[in-house]
């Protein structure tokens, strides 16, 4: 997420143009969106950092959610395919977080 925030803050056409969101919009929400994903992902970090499990719990309903809304974008034709497959890699990460959270040594 920082990655992808601090892209979309700095060089938002380099994202956009790679998952093929043509034509780029050129206004500011597009960076707004970025900082939002930065201080999301300082969040994820802190977490981490502080062992805060319950945060990467609270993390997978909203994961899985992120898929399923993107589906039916999708199925809106709202947006492309391609935004489907990153979605479906978080959703992926959501899945994994989940069993990792069930595993004995994260008791």
């Amino acid at each position: 997420m920082l990655l992808q925030g601090a892209t979309l803050l700095v060089a938002p056409r380099l994202l956009l143009e790679v998952i093929r969101v043509v034509p780029v919009p050129g206004d500011v929400w597009v960076r707004l969106a970025g900082r939002a994903l930065c201080a999301l992902g300082f969040y994820y970090v802190m977490a981490a950092r502080s062992e805060l499990t319950a945060f990467f719990r609270w993390t997978v309903p909203v994961r899985i959610a992120q898929f399923l809304v993107f589906v039916l974008f999708f199925a809106l034709s709202w947006v492309k395919p391609v935004l489907v497959v990153f979605s479906a890699f978080e959703l992926a990460c959501g899945l994994w977080t989940a069993l990792a959270l069930r595993a004995p040594s994260a008791a």
